[in-house]
């Protein structure tokens, strides 16, 4: 697992990949992956948030 990703760091992954058809999947399972491990450390659903960021990203297709 890698550490948390800076919001810098996380836009400049989603330039790299943008030019390929995942590019806006990649990008929402890299949010979703963060916002997991901010929600873990407040006690919030974790798994809702993901689901909710996974189907945001299917809606891309």
């Amino acid at each position: 697992m890698h550490e948390a990703a800076g919001p810098g760091e996380v836009i400049n992954r989603f330039k790299q990949v943008s030019i390929t058809p995942v590019g806006p999947l990649v990008f929402h399972l890299t949010y979703a992956l963060l916002q997991l491990l901010r929600k873990r450390n407040s006690g919030q659903s974790a798994m809702g948030g993901l689901v909710r960021a996974l189907l945001r990203g299917l809606a891309y297709y």
